[in-house]
């Protein structure tokens, strides 16, 4: 019988990709842990003390992975958002996609 491919949960599909990342992007949040587990990241609020350098780093890196999610997806969650929800998170924090 032949052996079933496996795919890294890190890497994951680019639809699943898109699909949490669009959560994040409306929200800010990840709050089902899915980022993490497709892409290793660390929300912010679970990396160390307010003010800890972990924190800092963590949030360093949260926001540069979201900004360049944000470019690639940003369209495509401004199509499906509805406009009474207000703008998204990412639309807020770093303007039009």
């Amino acid at each position: 019988m032949p052996v079933r491919r496996r795919f890294s949960k890190r890497k994951g599909d680019p639809e699943t990709l898109a699909k949490v990342w669009a959560e994040c992007l409306e929200t800010g949040h990840d709050h089902f842990g899915e980022l993490c587990e497709l892409t290793g990241l660390v929300e912010p609020v679970n990396a160390g003390l307010p003010g800890s350098p972990e924190r800092a780093e963590a949030e360093r890196l949260w926001r540069a992975a979201a900004r360049a999610a944000w470019e690639r997806y940003g369209h495509r969650v401004l199509a499906s958002r509805d406009p009474a929800l207000g703008p998204a998170w990412a639309a807020v924090e770093f303007g039009p996609p």
